[in-house]
C-alpha cells in the first residue's frame, strides 16, 4: 500500500526536502529565502490542475488498480501524469485561466 511505502521511506531515513515553491511564506525572511517563488495555485488553472512538482523527486506511492472507482482515478492520474511529463519536456510554464 502507498502509506506503507511512504512510512517505510520515513523510517529508513529516505526523506526529501520540501520543494522551495511549497515552503511556508508566512514569516519574515521567507521571501528572501525563495520560499513560495514559482508556486502555481491549481484552482487558477483549467480543471484545477497544474503540472507542478509537489515532491521534489520522481517517486510514486499510490498506484490505483483497474477495480471499481480506482479505475476512474487511474485514468485521471494517467492524464495528469501525461500533462506533467509534457510540461517538463517543453520547459514552458503553465498559464492560468
Amino acid at each position: 500500500m502507498a502509506i506503507d511505502a511512504a512510512l517505510e521511506d520515513v523510517k529508513s531515513g529516505r526523506t526529501l526536502p520540501v520543494p522551495e515553491h511549497l515552503r511556508d511564506t508566512s514569516y519574515k525572511g521567507a521571501k528572501r529565502l525563495g520560499h513560495g517563488e514559482g508556486y502555481q495555485y491549481a484552482h487558477d488553472f483549467p480543471g484545477h490542475f497544474v503540472p507542478q512538482d509537489y515532491l521534489g523527486a520522481e517517486k510514486r506511492y499510490y498506484e490505483p488498480t483497474e477495480q471499481g472507482v480506482e479505475k476512474k482515478i487511474k485514468e485521471r492520474l494517467d492524464h495528469w501524469r501525461r500533462l506533467s511529463k509534457a510540461a517538463r519536456e517543453s520547459g514552458k510554464p503553465s498559464e492560468p485561466k
